[in-house]
């Protein structure tokens, strides 16, 4: 899926998201990933990305992501928090979130601007380790340091 397409269907999923069936596909989620059901727990999560008429919440996208994060589905995981972050550009949680899986696949410079982002929002000590650990597999290793310091 190329940029357009990501973007296209991060808005489909925005303009399309309903709150109505989110409060049942999270508990549902919830309740299977407890069981250690980690595939039936990532379908009812994925169950919140699918386009419906209805309300938009960021925070919703935000906890889907997690969801899937824990089950193990990163690609989804991040198009469930860039979905959030569509909604709400300054939801704190879901660009951590997103840099952290970005990390994960080794995709350092998308990384590195999402914690750059999250630290001129609001500077934590989490999105620093999370930004010098992102230079340091990048091979910055001296803005490893600086942003570690």
């Amino acid at each position: 899926m190329d940029y357009d397409q990501r973007n296209l269907a991060i808005a489909r999923l925005v303009r399309f998201f309903s709150i109505h069936h989110q409060g049942h596909h999270l508990a549902l989620g919830d309740l299977y990933l407890n069981e250690g059901e980690k595939e039936l727990a990532a379908t009812a999560s994925a169950q919140l990305l699918i386009p419906t008429v209805g309300g938009v919440s960021s925070d919703g996208f935000k906890r889907a992501g997690v969801r899937l994060y824990k089950v193990g589905h990163l690609d989804e995981s991040c198009m469930a928090y860039e979905a959030a972050l569509v909604v709400d550009p300054l939801n704190h949680l879901a660009r951590m979130n997103l840099a952290w899986n970005r990390y994960l696949q080794h995709r350092f410079d998308e990384a590195i601007r999402h914690y750059q982002l999250v630290i001129a929002q609001r500077e934590t000590g989490e999105a620093a380790f999370g930004l010098s650990l992102a230079y340091l597999h990048a091979g910055h290793v001296d803005s490893a340091w600086v942003a570690y310091g």
